[in-house]
């Protein structure tokens, strides 16, 4: 005759996967609204003088299509005075006579291969370490001093910016004057 089978005790996992399910969407919901915020702000912070850990300080050079700006004065120069003007000059003879704790980084704009190119050929006559970092298109570029100060009016974005003022000057100017013109009907 067969035995009878003893009474095992059995335990549920079904709360205990509950739980871990809901807490698996909890953090999948986060990370995709983080990811929207960061899509959605588009600003890249850039140091223009390092801290204490740094050995070397960078000199941001930004380039783009009509030339480019020494950073973060903010000077533009256009692309037919690169090779002539005095302040690329003095700024790679600085960096030559620094080069133990300073180095040149490019800030390359999609639209700025061309004069990337020119002022990287100047920086190699002159044996400077150099870097590149390209920059997305529509991307604000905020230059901020090693005590975390912004500083205001710099890089292409601000050019941008000036830009559409113009242009939304320009607008409203176009409709006081549609606006003043006599009725002729």
């Amino acid at each position: 005759m067969a035995r009878k089978p003893k009474d095992e005790v059995k335990a549920s996992f079904f709360s205990f996967l509950d739980i871990l399910s809901g807490v698996i969407g909890v953090m999948s919901l986060i990370i995709v609204g983080m990811v929207v915020i960061s899509i959605q702000t588009q600003a890249q912070i850039l140091k223009t003088r390092g801290g204490a850990e740094m050995k070397k300080l960078p000199h941001y050079i930004e380039c783009s299509e009509t030339g480019i700006i020494m950073q973060p004065e903010a000077y533009r120069i256009p692309f037919d005075k690169i090779k002539s003007d005095l302040a690329v000059q003095n700024r790679l003879d600085y960096l030559t006579r620094h080069t133990e704790d300073a180095y040149l980084l490019f800030l390359v704009h999609r639209d700025g291969g061309r004069s990337y190119d020119l002022v990287k050929k100047m920086a190699e006559e002159h044996n400077l370490t150099v870097g590149k970092e390209p920059i997305p298109l529509g991307t604000e570029i905020i230059f901020t001093t090693s005590e975390g100060d912004v500083i205001e009016g710099t890089g292409m974005a601000a050019d941008y910016r000036q830009k559409e003022e113009v242009q939304d000057d320009k607008a409203n100017k176009e409709e006081d004057i549609i606006q003043t013109l006599p009725d002729t009907t």
